[in-house]
């Protein structure tokens, strides 16, 4: 084992674990409002069809709703107090009941508003699921004499949806029974992946350090060439990391085969870039900044905070922690990695 390894454990160990302690401090410190997004809603009429909508939205773990007037509604909008807001237009119902084609939500935005269009896919979502429903309901009515009226029926289907789901997720941690959040689960697993990212691609900087003139003359002495060298430390490195992220697995996803195999992809993914990163650099100054660079990227297209297209979130290196989709990074990373190892071994 290198010498440096040995001497440089603590940092190693810093490395392994403060991604995990700053994900719970996140955690800890963001109210979980701050998950939701900031929505505010106009009603123009009282109806019955317009207040199940309402409520529809209010229930929904993605959106933090505020009804306000209209002018208030615009006023925060402009002063970026939420993302986004939607008006139940007059005539709301009486356009569901007469089957007309015209615009019955209207949805205003912001060039701050980022979530826009998560908020507007969910309230179109919700509007089509109660015109649906409105519709079946008639149709029933009309083959049914005794049937009660259109919205007590769809009350109790909601009601009954939501007491009896067809698809439920219960995820449970080793020591705990406590349910988690699928959303809630997915943002834990996201942040504490940025963080362990960051920290891998530091770390990387040992690389950096052991390709020197000097590593030649202390390798007569083992059997192990400069590249076996290296990728053996290499491999070294990988297996800590991994053990640790076993921890973050149990911790911030479901364990399953599909979910270690999806971690053990993650990583080697990490890896693989973090060693690119350190010998693309001329320094360790160069590498923390080309870090922190790529952590930026990484966090504005994470979804976190924006939107992002699957054109985009499949280019994504977060992307190989889904258990149903493989990293284009992961056969770039490690190729790229080896192409510029081989050339840099030529200089030792």
């Amino acid at each position: 084992m290198s010498i440096r390894l040995k001497t440089q454990w603590p940092r190693l160990m810093l490395a392994l674990l403060l991604p995990i302690l700053l994900t719970y401090m996140v955690l800890a410190l963001l109210p979980k409002a701050e998950l939701r997004i900031p929505v505010a809603l106009v009603m123009e009429e009282q109806t019955a069809l317009a207040n199940m909508l309402v409520t529809t939205l209010q229930e929904s773990p993605v959106l933090s709703l505020q009804l306000v007037t209209k002018k208030q509604a615009l006023q925060q909008v402009e002063t970026h107090e939420v993302d986004s807001v939607f008006i139940i237009n007059e005539g709301f119902e009486a356009t569901i009941l007469a089957n007309e084609r015209r615009t019955i939500v209207e949805g205003y935005r912001s060039n701050m508003s980022l979530m826009y269009e998560v908020a507007s896919e969910l309230v179109s979502s919700r509007t089509l699921q109660l015109i649906g429903q409105y519709h079946t309901v008639a149709t029933i009515q009309q083959m049914t004499k005794d049937a009660p009226d259109a919205t007590t029926i769809i009350a109790d289907s909601n009601a009954y949806f939501k007491e009896h789901p067809i698809l439920s997720t219960a995820i449970h941690y080793t020591d705990a029974s406590a349910p988690v959040a699928p959303d809630e689960h997915r943002h834990a697993l996201i942040i504490w992946a940025l963080f362990t990212s960051l920290a891998t691609f530091m770390q990387s900087e040992w690389l950096r350090k052991e390709l020197t003139p000097t590593l030649k003359l202390r390798l007569p002495f083992s059997k192990l060439s400069v590249t076996r060298y290296i990728l053996t430390l290499a491999l070294s490195y990988t297996l800590f990391f991994l053990l640790v992220d076993g921890i973050a697995l149990l911790r911030f996803a479901t364990f399953s085969a599909k979910t270690v195999l999806a971690l053990i992809a993650f990583r080697l993914t990490l890896v693989t870039i973090g060693y690119t990163f350190a010998l693309l650099s001329k320094s360790a100054l160069g590498l923390y900044q080309l870090s922190l660079l790529c952590m930026s990227l990484l966090f504005f297209t994470s979804g976190l905070l924006l939107a992002v297209p699957d054109s985009v979130r499949y280019l994504h290196p977060l992307v190989a922690l889904d258990t149903t989709s493989v990293s284009v990074w992961l056969i770039i990373a490690p190729a790229w990695f080896l192409l510029l190892l081989r050339k840099e071994v030529r200089y030792v």
